[in-house]
């Protein structure tokens, strides 16, 4: 149990008020969801394709383009500053490194400019109205991945097509790349970035999907720590709050209780979570440099490419 008014004094309360409530035992309401993914990912995806038509056939302009490259795939859980930077750098002589959402404000790492980075969250730009209570953290991490990208004008920016008209501006059209963020999770397993998503929307899932689609020889993934579980928490009024932590600032806590209708909502959304990764990740040169992730499905390795300090 937490003393709300002693976080909410600590930590920045941010409200969700997109509602989810799952009865995954009721027949139903399977037929009734997978009905309604079927007909909203069908409808999303034709809008994608025909809305930003010359966005979505450059992906097959890069279709196994880095097959004699490696990548790392940075992630904004705390695993991520158990990195070397001096690793980093040596690495991205020969290889790519792959920058997932706010990652860059990792002051730790500021001298790593990624070859790409990999966004879909729409609050990563602009912050959408009635999803949460405006912050001034968040204001500023909008203001500061503009002029992340603006300084850096070699990065190549993936982000849902739908996203793609508010990136042009910062960066040359040519390092702009769309992929299709349509839903069809509930329906099938498809992991392409050419087609609707077969599964969870998660940021670090859809980088790993290009960079498969990309034909990267190996992955290493760091930061996907999903830990969601571990920093649940409650009060006595039955809210339902997670603390998340991330590797470029203070911990947050956010306040699901509008979100969810109760526990039990979020944790089949987290089974989901887990269960979605191993779609993306079976039978592929694909791996995870932190060995205290939850990522089933994900071979964890130690590799003398990067030295990875076990102290945090």
């Amino acid at each position: 149990m937490i003393n709300y008014n002693k976080f909410q004094k600590k930590n920045k309360i941010i409200i969700n008020n997109q509602k989810k409530i799952f009865n995954n035992e009721s027949v139903f309401w399977l037929i009734f969801i997978k009905v309604k993914n079927l007909l909203k990912g069908v409808i999303f995806f034709l809008y994608e394709i025909l809305s930003e038509t010359s966005t979505y056939l450059k992906l097959f302009k890069i279709k196994g383009i880095n097959r004699k490259k490696e990548v790392l795939i940075i992630a904004g859980g705390p695993s991520s500053n158990k990195l070397n930077l001096k690793d980093l750098i040596k690495f991205q002589k020969k290889n790519d490194i792959i920058f997932v959402n706010n990652f860059f404000l990792n002051k730790k790492y500021k001298k790593i400019i990624p070859n790409y980075q990999v966004i879909s969250d729409p609050s990563t730009l602009k912050i959408k109205k009635n999803q949460w209570k405006p912050s001034t953290r968040k204001i500023s991490q909008i203001q500061q991945f503009k002029k992340f990208i603006l300084k850096n004008k070699n990065i190549k920016i993936f982000a849902p097509i739908h996203q793609v008209k508010k990136i042009i501006g910062l960066t040359s059209r040519d390092n702009i790349f769309g992929f299709c963020d349509s839903d069809l999770s509930y329906i099938y397993n498809s992991t392409l970035p050419i087609f609707p998503r077969g599964y969870i929307s998660c940021t670090t899932y859809k980088a790993i999907s290009i960079a498969s689609w990309m034909g990267y020889k190996k992955q290493y993934i760091i930061g996907l720590d999903n830990s969601y579980a571990n920093d649940l928490r409650t009060s006595s009024k039955n809210e339902v709050f997670l603390l998340e932590r991330h590797n470029y600032e203070p911990d947050v806590l956010y306040d699901y209780t509008n979100c969810y209708g109760d526990f039990s909502d979020y944790i089949y959304e987290f089974a989901r979570l887990l269960k979605h990764l191993k779609r993306l990740t079976t039978n592929k040169m694909i791996f995870n440099l932190d060995h205290f992730s939850y990522t089933p499905g994900l071979k964890k390795i130690t590799t003398k490419k990067f030295k990875i300090n076990k102290l945090f």
